[in-house]
């Protein structure tokens, strides 16, 4: 029942991120002082990545389901493989190859969804190998209120202390904008080097 429930609490979440992001992004990336050729090419990545928010959370709800059961190692393998497909992907549609159009910055946002779909539909296939597998029946998808309030009441605290970690990063960015297009790119590029 708990394995059901977290899959429609990321249903849920992925529709109030979504609505959010499509509808609020352009005015976030307005207070940042990015430019508007920024806010274009911005668009082009976020919106894709909003639209694509509800496999970003039900693959996260799969690896919870088998982290419940110890199985730590089959996240690791999805996230060298993630790495390894990033790399080969992130080019073929940025930039197009044979039938595959160039999507220009779209493409990157367009290959992360497509790498992250595969990887939920893996660990759709390894969570059905375990005793808590997702049979797609409705019954199984009705909300039961105490199951759901539970999984609400674990959520909050680590989905609030990450908020305040993305707020942090955008007032962050929004001081760097002060500074052009160049500064913030290279603020990104550090931060990703760090995490490296």
């Amino acid at each position: 029942i708990y394995s059901h429930h977290a899959i429609i609490y990321s249903v849920l979440l992925s529709v109030f991120i979504t609505f959010v992001g499509i509808f609020f992004s352009d005015d976030l990336l307005k207070l940042m002082g990015s430019s508007k050729a920024s806010i274009i090419l911005s668009s082009e990545y976020l919106d894709i990545i909003f639209y694509g928010t509800i496999i970003f959370l039900i693959l996260t709800a799969f690896n919870s389901i088998l982290y419940a059961q110890g199985d730590t190692k089959t996240y690791r393998n999805v996230l060298f493989f993630g790495v390894i497909a990033n790399i080969i992907l992130n080019p073929v549609f940025i930039f197009g190859f044979l039938f595959i159009p160039a999507f220009g910055i779209a493409g990157l946002a367009i290959s992360t969804i497509l790498i992250q779909f595969c990887a939920c539909i893996y660990l759709f296939y390894k969570v059905n190998k375990t005793v808590l597998k997702i049979v797609l029946k409705t019954e199984n998808f009705l909300i039961r209120k105490n199951f759901f309030i539970n999984i609400f009441n674990q959520c909050m605290p680590i989905t609030f202390a990450l908020f305040l970690v993305a707020v942090g990063s955008y007032i962050l960015l929004s001081f760097i904008s002060i500074f052009g297009d160049n500064a913030t790119a290279g603020y990104g590029a550090a931060v990703r080097f760090e995490h490296i």
